[in-house]
């Protein structure tokens, strides 16, 4: 899934305008919002639209106080659809690739328990892979899946970085972390996605993650 900037049919492309492509094919009727980005607070919105038959898309709004920092445009439900277009084939299974590292202030997070498992709605995750990170933090999980969306997998770790009072020493933190955008190969009979967290920063200055006392027998059996 791009974004192009399209000429228009009257000229150069006007502010607010462009072009929304899924594998090179326009995506039409996608709702678009052009907003206010305001810090902490709800975002403004400034304008909407679909996109037409072409994927072209022109939004205008007026706002006080433009700074060149507070736009957005958002396209809304456009990259699940690309996912649904492109990836959601019951026959065609994914092979995921995940891979990263783990520090707490700077240093390796050296043999901790992380899990990558596929997000079941309303059921216990399903686990497709676990394991533990290596002596300088870094972790790497394949495995294949059927029904992959872009949006159920997730990457779970157990840590104790944090700034450890006397009833949570054994205890551990929970902590899933933000995917990136993966990058995605089609093969026949195959797709491939790879998702590269690089360097997942953990302090002791905070908590990350949720505590989890629950697991700690499991975590090193």
């Amino acid at each position: 899934m791009r974004l192009k900037e399209a000429p228009s049919r009257k000229g150069p492309l006007r502010p607010g305008g462009g072009r929304v492509l899924c594998d090179g094919k326009p995506l039409k009727n996608i709702k678009m919002k052009l907003d206010k980005f305001i810090e902490k607070q709800r975002d403004e919105k400034l304008a909407t639209g679909k996109t037409k038959k072409n994927g072209d898309f022109y939004l205008v709004g007026k706002m006080k106080g433009f700074t060149g920092y507070k736009m957005k445009s958002k396209i809304i439900i456009l990259l699940s659809l690309c996912y649904i277009l492109t990836f959601v084939n019951c026959t065609t299974p994914t092979r995921v690739t995940v891979r990263g590292r783990v520090t707490c202030d700077g240093k390796p997070l050296k043999f901790i328990f992380i899990k990558l498992v596929e997000f079941i709605e309303h059921a216990r995750d399903r686990v497709l892979e676990e394991g533990y990170t290596t002596s300088k933090g870094a972790f790497y999980f394949q495995d294949e899946m059927q029904n992959f969306t872009g949006y159920n997998i997730k990457v779970k770790l157990w840590h104790k970085c944090y700034n450890k009072q006397f009833f949570e020493k054994r205890c551990y933190y929970k902590f899933t972390p933000d995917l990136p955008f993966g990058k995605i190969t089609q093969k026949p009979g195959k797709d491939l996605i790879y998702f590269d967290l690089k360097e997942i920063k953990l302090s002791t200055k905070g908590r990350s993650g949720e505590r989890d006392c629950s697991n700690i027998g499991n975590l090193f059996s």
